[in-house]
């Protein structure tokens, strides 16, 4: 897993599996688990500061995320026009997901 990991930043892995599997997917599924931790916490304390706090924490992972893929779209795809719309749509994924 770590090893994956050091891949996904060195943009060694195929854009496809950074993009899809590394930001979109797993993104979504750690911004849904962090916004229902931090509704529950809400739920029952009424605090909005660590409601806000567990919103806010995947954003370290979208980011890493998102330079991954970036790095990926940068070191495997030849085609300049290609490469400009997967690097559009990395970071558009990246302020989408700030939005979840």
């Amino acid at each position: 897993m770590i090893a994956e990991l050091c891949k996904l930043w060195r943009g060694e892995l195929a854009f496809a599996r950074a993009f899809w599997g590394y930001l979109v997917l797993t993104g979504l599924a750690v911004n849904g688990a962090s916004s229902a931790a931090g509704l529950l916490i809400y739920a029952l304390t009424k605090s909005v500061g660590w409601m806000l706090f567990l919103h806010f924490l995947p954003t370290a992972y979208n980011a890493f995320a998102c330079i991954g893929a970036v790095r990926s779209a940068k070191a495997r795809i030849a085609d300049a026009s290609m490469r400009k719309g997967a690097i559009a749509a990395s970071l558009l994924a990246f302020a989408l997901l700030l939005l979840v």
